[in-house]
């Protein structure tokens, strides 16, 4: 799995474990960014398809109340992360 994908994994389900709509996820991020992000923005990073910067993950952890190191956390059962590279590291 790549990073991404488990990034957008865990942004989704937290977003939805708050209540919150893509759109008021999108201006609310765009409060820490200086620019909001759209709904189909979102929407290609909870797929995993948007790769993140740090200030991106802090704001990112900033409006959905938790941790930048719980976004980059992979999940249980998740034996490697596939890199860019195309190499894989083990977890």
């Amino acid at each position: 799995m790549r990073v991404e994908q488990y990034v957008g994994q865990r942004i989704r389900e937290r977003r939805d474990e708050l209540g919150m709509t893509q759109e008021e996820y999108g201006r609310q991020i765009g409060h820490w960014l200086g620019k909001p992000w759209s709904r189909s923005t979102v929407s290609v990073a909870e797929s995993g398809k948007r790769a993140f910067t740090a200030a991106e993950l802090v704001a990112i952890a900033h409006v959905l109340d938790t941790s930048p190191a719980h976004l980059l956390t992979p999940p249980a059962g998740i034996g490697e992360i596939d890199m860019p590279s195309g190499a894989s590291v083990q977890t």
